[in-house]
């Protein structure tokens, strides 16, 4: 899957009944939501494969996702204001192959050594607002967003006009810092506001110069990449939201070179040895439970089985013995969900077992 550019976490009611579903590529055109009642916080979602196009493990084999498309999804995703899911593709021995692994670390590398400093820590946030609004509200100023506190956020004041009220926040970093992405989040608790936004620097001649330009949603998060700079002076220009806009995170990220990446080679399709004979001996043997007559009959030949007792649906404990160290039943069990455990060495098996009528 891919983000749309402009992802909301917000979907239309008309009538009290939803507007459309999460797939519809208008969600981020606000025509979209002309004529709704009112809306709802909807998060969204993008559901992906490490191997694009495939989501289960076959005999075929698979292409696996190169490292820049990784870097991409990370961007369109959780830098695009969206949950990610992420398949992987176990084998039939119910394991992830190497180069999956592989991949994956160097993602997780890269993610760390670019997301963990915050360059804008330190920060001094100053706000202004026009169009009716007014810089801070009571005990929501400018520098709340970035005290590192979750539910804290600056928000403006006033009254707040959608297409003319317009609202600043610069930051002055403590020194002049080198960084190539943004990080903002809005405070979704109140919903996704924000409408259209941008990012400038003030360069070493003090003119303010564009480092994000066009942007319509923020939403939960919201990364941006650009060309990198150096600069003590940034800041976010808001020129359109649904409300007084309110915003709880702000953070500046440097790409660092040097990551710790493993070899990779994502140019052949990779191949996963078929499943042979030899391989099923290791699986571990499990214990055999049946309902008869409702009694419960376990078979655990094979397995020395130290502790075997049945919990009853009010919670009380019935106790068995295994005969012979492999074979238990147990006496007649009224009708309901019973739950099995036993222990053999130190692996514990739990069942889920239902007895009717």
């Amino acid at each position: 899957g891919s983000g749309r550019a402009d992802e909301w976490s917000v979907q239309p009611v008309w009538a009290r009944v939803f507007g459309s579903d999460a797939q519809n590529g208008s969600l981020g055109q606000e025509s979209f939501y002309a004529n709704a009642v009112g809306a709802v916080w909807y998060q969204s979602e993008l559901n992906t494969s490490i191997a694009p196009g495939q989501w289960f493990w076959h005999t075929g084999g698979y292409q696996l996702a190169t490292f820049s498309a990784m870097q991409t999804l990370y961007y369109s995703s959780v830098g695009n204001n969206e949950n990610l899911l992420l398949n992987l593709l176990a084998d039939n021995r119910g394991l992830i192959a190497d180069d999956q692994i592989n991949l994956l670390k160097n993602w997780n590398n890269w993610i760390d050594s670019t997301f963990t400093k915050n360059w804008a820590m330190g920060a001094i946030a100053a706000a202004t607002a026009t169009g009716g609004a007014t810089a801070e509200a009571t005990g929501h100023e400018a520098n709340k967003i970035i005290d590192n506190k979750r539910h804290t956020y600056w928000t403006t004041d006033g009254t707040w006009s959608l297409g003319t009220s317009t609202a600043t926040v610069t930051f002055t970093l403590p020194s002049a810092q080198t960084f190539d992405h943004v990080m903002i989040q809005e405070h979704v608790y109140d919903g996704q506001r924000v409408a259209g936004w941008n990012l400038e620097y003030q360069d070493g001649t003090g003119t303010w110069k564009s480092l994000v330009t066009g942007k319509k949603v923020i939403g939960y998060k919201r990364i941006c990449k650009f060309t990198q700079v150096s600069s003590s002076k940034v800041r976010l220009n808001i020129t359109r939201s649904w409300d007084n806009p309110e915003i709880n995170n702000f953070a500046l990220y440097r790409s660092l070179s040097g990551i710790d990446t493993t070899k990779e080679d994502t140019s052949q399709v990779t191949a996963i040895a078929p499943f042979v004979q030899t391989q099923t001996a290791s699986i571990p043997i499990q214990p055999k439970i049946t309902v008869t007559a409702n009694r419960l009959t376990v078979d655990a030949a094979g397995l020395s089985i130290s502790r075997i007792e049945i919990i009853r649906p009010d919670g009380r404990s019935i106790p068995l013995s295994m005969i012979n160290g492999s074979n238990a039943v147990s006496r007649p069990l009224t009708p309901g969900v019973y739950l099995v455990k036993m222990q053999a060495g130190e692996r514990m098996f739990n069942s889920k077992i239902v007895v009717s009528r």
